[in-house]
């Protein structure tokens, strides 16, 4: 549990600080096929999670 403890590299919240780090990120890779495209709707976009 020690290893994973100290791989805490963001926040659960979604806040950044000063504070020490309580959750982890990770990183995940897909291999992808073509796709056919159908029906396309506009997407709203959403605020950006992280302003400068």
């Amino acid at each position: 549990m020690h290893d994973v403890r100290g791989a805490a590299d963001i926040m659960a919240d979604g806040t950044q600080g000063s504070v020490v780090c309580d959750a982890v990120s990770i990183g995940l890779g897909f291999e992808l096929a073509e796709a056919g495209l159908a029906n396309v709707v506009p997407v709203t976009p959403r605020p950006d999670p992280c302003p400068p």
